[in-house]
């Protein structure tokens, strides 16, 4: 957080100890499998899976001109204290 201009070290503190961390859980495997429309836009269908993904397989769908993720499906457990 910036308060005119400098650093507040009380506000940011206060939200590194709030925000969620991100931790590396392995590689993910992203493979084109077709084209379809999901959502109201035509999309690169992918398959994903690996060691990042617990070994799960999942679907993403990707915008082919956006190039945005519009769904995916991945069968994985929330994580805790979501």
């Amino acid at each position: 957080m910036v308060t005119a201009g400098y650093p507040d070290p009380h506000r940011l503190n206060s939200c590194i100890e709030r925000a969620p961390a991100f931790a590396f859980k392995g590689l993910v495997t992203v493979d084109s499998v077709s084209e379809e429309e999901r959502h109201g836009s035509l999309c690169h269908k992918c398959s994903v899976d690996g060691a990042g993904f617990e070994r799960c397989v999942g679907r993403m769908w990707v915008d082919k001109s956006a190039r945005h993720i519009v769904d995916y499906e991945i069968d994985l457990p929330e994580e805790p204290g979501y």
